[in-house]
């Protein structure tokens, strides 16, 4: 008997897209869309605005691209202590406002027991400040 026969070879693999650089020395660029519902707000605080309105990101992988760990690091701290004096000074105004609150609260009452005993006499009166007229003589 004749041997059998070698079996079919695999079929070609599909082709793939390929890019083509121009030169080896070209820097590459990894394109990313980014959704705005999975960005940290607070990014925004370590890296500057993206530049262009659709939030196209531009990743490079070359070493020039990376900053200095030093300078981040600096950078972090001078926002941390930021944060800390702005911290201190809502705290503050929170007090002020606080203190404004109760005074006012106060005033309210005042006015609100002037109102009452008023009524209750029938009489109302105003009293102004010597700063608010002038008294001036009339020749008879």
């Amino acid at each position: 008997p004749p041997p059998p026969p070698p079996p079919p070879p695999p079929p070609p693999p599909p082709p793939a897209a390929s890019v083509l650089l121009p030169s080896p020395s070209t820097p590459s660029f990894h394109l990313a869309q980014i959704d705005a519902r999975f960005v940290d707000p607070s990014i925004g605080l370590l890296m500057p605005p993206l530049q262009t309105p659709s939030n196209l990101a531009v990743f490079c992988d070359h070493n020039y691209t990376v900053e200095d760990t030093v300078h981040q690091r600096k950078r972090i701290q001078q926002l941390e202590e930021q944060v800390e004096k702005l911290r201190k000074k809502l705290k503050t105004a929170q007090q002020r406002c606080r203190r404004q609150e109760r005074q006012i609260e106060k005033l309210r009452e005042i006015v609100q027991f002037q109102k009452e005993k008023d009524i209750l006499s029938g009489k109302g009166y105003v009293i102004l400040p010597n700063d608010y007229f002038e008294v001036v003589e009339v020749p008879a």
